[in-house]
């Protein structure tokens, strides 16, 4: 036993070591940069400040008023992984430094996890590592840590231990505990990855259940009342009351694109995708410049790649074939199908050609409760992954173990270079976190009255009104600067938005002519207001400054705030290419 727990330190060591290789050189900036394009990452950091931001005033976490000032914003839709924001508590004043270990620990505890569920499977140690290797740094995963959408990369490293329980406890009738809390924490990280788990439970479950010789009923029998105290207890009440609190917000009930509108856009796989290699692979990188050229194809920058590789392909084939009677072999290759399926969402893309079909299986999916919230299935080839992944474990073991096989180190040697030159990754990225001077005269300052910042709007996932995108990323960016001036802001984002936010801002006066303004080639409207309307508004949104971006219509901006507000105006400061207006006090 403590020979066995010596060896599995040694492989998580191993894994957490290849972490650190494919994303170097994050290593070096573990406490002031961030791995990948700026993007949803400053979400992230700002996730946790206001989770705990709320808590400490005694308020529900799942509502703030930090953003959509006074209005505030229902939380439950936005992606914002509590389970995540729980565990910052001790970093809150280091907030870069815990999702950079996160991130590092994920990709390592995503491998390991790969490798205890099939050494379960196969009892063998190589097979189980080479396995481990495949899923937890496949390119998908890499993806997840380029276009920053690391709470997919937290939630997925969870799911090969989840499958593991479920198995055990399908086999042995043990870890229904551990299974059910593996489905909260999963939950309460990231939505997408969720359902994905859900359907390999659904397969796993229904293909153990029609085997030949499985003892479940029985197993079940004898723990009956155990299993529904436990099912009581960790998963009815506590989905109940989440529920409740589900159905409590139902004004605030996002929109939902509807999905003939949304998918044949850019969220969804393309079949070409699933064979042409990242550009972050430093081997194969120039057939990914060549595909793209020849065919016109760009893979979509918000799963940047989702390469399963060549021979990789053809290597399962060959496995699936001399393994087409094994249990797992004939469940992981039902669940990858399923997945690679739905991951084409409402039509069938290959390279820039778009089918259209209503019998693709999303189009059925897509109508059951909730399901309308997965608007991105360009996420789910990470299910893909790991069925390969264990696919492969269940094969190699099988050769390995064979007396009569020849050449077992040259063999293992092969599918290592094989890992590297496909799944390789380099030159992860990385992006320092600045914060404008004129936000640290906002800090400074004892007015806690909010901040108007234009152009910012109120902006979503799919789009935003007062929003003009001339900045990349401005919107996340505003929201980490927040963290660090701690005033609430008129304007802001969440990953989905009611129609209720939209209607009040558009039927506002004054806001929603600034917000017409500032959207994307927008003007004032020419309208004329009071002092008194003037007045009005600042109390109602309790204004004391306006921020003006950098923007090629900054002078057109600064014109109309400068006569809305001419005689609030207190001081105006200008640094780097920003304007802050302070405006009098009370």
């Amino acid at each position: 036993m403590k020979k066995l727990k010596f060896n599995n330190i040694l492989i998580f060591i191993l894994f957490i070591t290849i972490s650190i290789i494919f994303t170097f050189p994050l290593i070096l900036h573990l406490k002031d940069k961030l791995p990948g394009w700026e993007m949803d990452s400053l979400n992230y950091l700002w996730n946790i400040d206001t989770f705990w931001f709320e808590l400490f005033k005694g308020n529900n976490p799942f509502f703030t008023q930090r953003i959509f000032y006074p209005l505030g914003t229902n939380l439950l839709f936005h992606t914002y992984a509590p389970f995540i924001s729980l565990l910052g508590l001790f970093f809150l004043n280091k907030l870069v430094l815990y999702i950079n270990l996160l991130i590092l620990i994920s990709l390592g505890l995503a491998a390991f996890n790969t490798f205890l569920l099939t050494h379960y499977l196969t009892k063998n140690y190589i097979a189980s590592v080479i396995a481990g290797l495949f899923y937890g740094f496949c390119p998908i995963m890499i993806s997840y840590i380029w276009s920053q959408h690391y709470y997919f990369l937290f939630a997925s490293s969870l799911m090969p231990l989840g499958i593991l329980f479920l198995i055990k406890l399908l086999s042995e009738g043990k870890k229904l505990l551990s299974l059910i809390i593996i489905f909260w924490i999963m939950f309460f990280i990231d939505y997408y990855t969720t359902i994905i788990f859900l359907i390999l439970c659904l397969v796993v479950a229904i293909s153990f259940l029609l085997k030949k010789n499985n003892n479940f009923i029985e197993i079940f029998r004898k723990n009956t009342f155990k299993y529904l105290k436990i099912i009581l207890l960790s998963l009815i009440i506590p989905g109940s009351v989440y529920l409740f609190i589900f159905t409590k917000t139902s004004r605030n009930y996002p929109n939902i694109s509807q999905p003939n509108n949304f998918y044949p856009g850019y969220c969804n796989a393309n079949l070409l995708g699933y064979v042409t290699p990242s550009h972050f692979n430093p081997v194969l990188k120039n057939f990914n410049q060549l595909i793209n050229k020849k065919y016109d194809f760009n893979l979509n920058y918000d799963t940047p790649s989702y390469f399963l590789g060549w021979i990789t392909l053809l290597v399962l084939i060959y496995l699936i074939i001399k393994n087409r009677k094994n249990w797992a072999v004939i469940t992981f290759i039902i669940y990858g199908l399923i997945i690679f399926l739905l991951s084409f969402g409402l039509n069938l893309k290959i390279g820039k050609a778009i089918y259209y079909s209503n019998y693709l299986p999303f189009n059925f999916f897509n109508k059951l409760p909730f399901m309308n919230l997965v608007d991105c299935p360009l996420r789910f080839p990470v299910g893909i992954n790991l069925a390969i992944s264990v696919i492969l474990a269940l094969g190699i073991s099988k050769y390995l173990m064979n007396k009569r096989t020849k050449h077992k180190l040259f063999t293992v040697f092969i599918f290592i270079i094989i890992f590297f030159i496909e799944y390789g990754s380099h030159n992860m990225p990385i992006h320092s976190l600045e914060i404008p001077s004129v936000y640290k005269v906002v800090k400074e300052s004892s007015n806690q009255k909010s901040v108007l910042e234009l152009p910012s709007g109120i902006t979503e996932s799919k789009g935003g009104f007062g929003y003009d995108w001339s900045i990349n990323a401005l919107h996340l960016k505003q929201l980490y600067w927040q963290i660090y001036y701690k005033k609430p802001r008129v304007g802001g984002y969440t990953s989905r938005l009611s129609s209720y936010q939209y209607d009040y801002y558009k039927t506002t006066p004054v806001i929603s002519d600034l917000f017409q303004m500032t959207n994307l080639n927008g003007k004032w409207p020419n309208k004329i207001f009071g002092d008194l309307e003037i007045k009005d508004f600042i109390n109602k949104f309790n204004i004391g400054f306006v921020v003006l971006s950098p923007n090629s219509r900054q002078k057109y901006f600064s014109e109309v705030v400068e006569n809305i507000f001419k005689e609030e105006i207190d001081s105006v400061i200008k640094e780097e290419n920003y304007i802050l207006y302070i405006l009098k006090r009370d």
